[in-house]
């Protein structure tokens, strides 16, 4: 399954010659609602899609006990869907965005928890997402060495939407998965 998300990003990448098509836009996202999901396949260059898919990689090998069900494409694809309405309705700035960054805060937010992982990973996410947040700090670090190097500004609200949609899609599995047992129990009593 990670070899077919990463093959479709790198097929569309490859064939897509006007971003404009799949990418988020401000402008039309409320009658082109499947821009949520079509965002993260095209890229703004090869640097941001190189980055974007060693991220993916680095995700996977981290994480990988998330990677046994087909979940972690659910995860990724919710968190697209719910980093692009975050841009919509609480980051009004942001005209357009494509990339696969904000659905992998996103599926690294539900990775760590899916794999039990230690609660410093956690952390750590938390605390890149916030230094993000802050624009005296954001200026000084990570950012601007990524925005020069994909010679573009990178859009860090995607990266804050993208991994509360993670934590929002982990929550739901879990308490689906609960009602079921809930359910499950309550039918083989007498």
């Amino acid at each position: 399954m990670l070899a077919s998300v990463i093959a479709l990003v790198l097929v569309v990448n490859g064939l897509v010659d006007n971003i404009e098509l799949l990418r988020y836009e401000r402008a039309s996202f409320s009658e082109h609602w499947w821009q949520g999901l079509s965002h993260v396949l095209p890229h703004l260059n090869l640097r941001h899609l190189s980055l974007n898919l060693l991220a993916l990689l680095c995700i996977a090998a981290i994480f990988g006990e998330a990677f046994k069900s087909f979940n972690w494409v659910l995860a990724l694809a919710f968190s697209a869907m719910v980093s692009a309405v975050g841009l919509y309705f609480f980051s009004p700035t942001t005209d357009w965005c494509v990339g696969l960054s904000g659905a992998l805060h996103g599926l690294m937010v539900y990775a760590a928890l899916r794999s039990h992982a230690s609660t410093v990973w956690l952390l750590l996410i938390a605390g890149k997402i916030a230094i993000e947040q802050i624009d005296a700090l954001s200026q000084l670090g990570l950012m601007s060495v990524t925005s020069e190097y994909i010679g573009h500004t990178v859009i860090i609200d995607a990266h804050l939407w993208g991994a509360i949609g993670g934590l929002v899609f982990y929550t739901l599995i879990h308490f689906v998965q609960y009602i079921l047992v809930f359910i499950e129990i309550n039918s083989t009593r007498p």
